[in-house]
């Protein structure tokens, strides 16, 4: 049990949760910029969010790896108020782990703390737990809060570019069920969505917007850094989507339609081999990203969970059958992996009442991206796309990105926390893509999309 006092947690939990509403409406409330009535009612949802993930979490499930995470923080959080200097060593890896180690140990708690994925949350989570009394809920909220900023930062780099979509994209980016739900717990995705929403913000002010100052390097960095050190397949799914970015950036601004033709495949080719050449460096510097252990690693994750789901007729387990464990069999299953990540489980899939929230919302995607194909068509698409840097990087982080998690997960309860990062980049590109006017006058004042509004 966590909540020892669980009238204190719940009393303490509603405290908070009144007192940071009254902020962010006094805070809001300062603020001219009409925008900012989205940024009112988008924190109101994550911190729904944050508490219904806490609450169901204790209430209903009574267990998981938010519990883990929590109970070591407030080991961690307990040693920092202790002792401030050899806790603060403990944060900033600058001292060695013996005794956090025995205070771990002597609490009979599980190992994470070696971890260097776990033990950052952790790190995180202890510092926030400070601020949130040592309490499970108030903890949660901040959680909230900070992956909340990051959307929000993610949000304003889609609004400088399409400002005549400010709702749309707001709907996008803090109304998506499940990403106000998995996306606002003390766990790893909730940080990894805010330090996303950050370093995409941070790219863009730098190398698109040419604002360029120190801090915003750093944060570049240190948003980079700790996504590889929580969940390291983030950034390798990013660097292709990055890459593109970049290379068909360039290509929009050779005005000469001769000379852009005749670019247009080196451009291709360059994206290709940096994306490849990318991965080799990663892959290089951590085996755990090697082909042949990712490929190991998916393979077990498949037998496991579609056995358990055989076995015990209430997992949610799915599987792509069999394949060969080499690279070509791999690429056989890229549109089976987007299709999993983006349109499943299926209405007839539903095995539990989690399944069935996943399946409505994959329901409408897949409804809504036929809508935006058949309106569009295919043509006109790839023509909007072409003219769009910052929708090409969009949409090819989200095909990576689901790929990769739709390859490795076999299990939809995991794959609905897992694809949150894309569904806002998803949803936001078919919405832009829907609004065939402002996207006309957005590419008369902004050609290349490099211009700042």
């Amino acid at each position: 049990m966590i909540l020892e006092d669980l009238g204190l947690e719940l009393g303490l939990g509603a405290l908070y949760f009144i007192l940071i509403l009254l902020w962010l409406f006094f805070y809001t409330s300062t603020k001219r910029d009409p925008i900012f009535k989205y940024f009112r009612w988008g924190m109101a949802l994550k911190l729904v969010g944050g508490l219904s993930f806490a609450l169901i979490y204790k209430f209903y499930y009574g267990y998981g790896d938010t519990f883990t995470y929590f109970t070591s923080a407030q080991i961690l959080g307990q040693i920092i108020i202790d002792e401030p200097i050899y806790g603060l060593k403990l944060v900033l890896n600058i001292t060695d782990y013996v005794r956090a180690e025995d205070y771990l140990y002597n609490h009979i708690l599980v190992n994470y703390f070696n971890g260097a994925d776990t033990f950052t949350v952790i790190k995180i989570a202890g510092l926030l737990s400070i601020l949130g009394a040592g309490l499970f809920l108030p903890t949660t909220l901040f959680f909230s809060i900070f992956a909340f900023l990051g959307q929000w930062k993610l949000y304003l780099t889609f609004v400088r570019r399409y400002p005549h979509l400010k709702f749309e994209l707001a709907l996008a980016h803090f109304a998506i069920p499940s990403v106000i739900f998995w996306g606002s717990g003390v766990m790893k995705d909730s940080l990894v969505l805010g330090f996303f929403g950050f370093l995409v913000y941070y790219i863009d002010m730098v190398l698109f917007q040419r604002k360029y100052k120190t801090i915003y390097v750093a944060y570049i960095l240190a948003t980079t850094y700790l996504i590889y050190l929580i969940k390291g397949y983030v950034i390798i799914a990013f660097l292709p989507a990055f890459l593109s970015w970049i290379f068909f950036a360039f290509n929009a601004k050779i005005k000469n339609v001769v000379i852009r033709v005749f670019i247009f495949p080196s451009l291709i080719v360059g994206l290709s081999v940096a994306s490849f050449y990318s991965y080799f460096l990663i892959e290089n510097y951590d085996e755990k990203y090697s082909s042949e252990n990712l490929l190991n690693r998916a393979y077990i994750y498949q037998v496991n969970h579609y056995s358990e789901n055989d076995i015990e007729g209430t997992r949610s387990g799915y599987t792509f059958g069999q394949y060969e464990k080499t690279l070509p069999g791999m690429a056989t299953l890229i549109l089976p992996s987007i299709n999993v990540t983006l349109f499943r489980p299926y209405p007839w899939e539903i095995k539990n009442a989690v399944m069935g929230i996943t399946s409505m919302e994959s329901l409408f995607i897949s409804l809504f991206s036929l809508f935006v194909i058949f309106r569009i068509k295919f043509r006109r698409l790839m023509r909007y796309l072409g003219s769009d840097s910052f929708l090409i990087m969009s949409i090819v982080f989200t095909l990576v990105f689901s790929f990769i998690v739709g390859f490795s997960s076999y299990n939809f309860g995991a794959l609905a926390r897992y694809k949150i990062l894309c569904l806002p980049f998803y949803i936001s590109t078919l919405l832009i893509l829907t609004k065939e006017d402002q996207i006309r006058e957005s590419l008369k004042q902004f050609p290349s999309r490099n211009t700042q509004r």
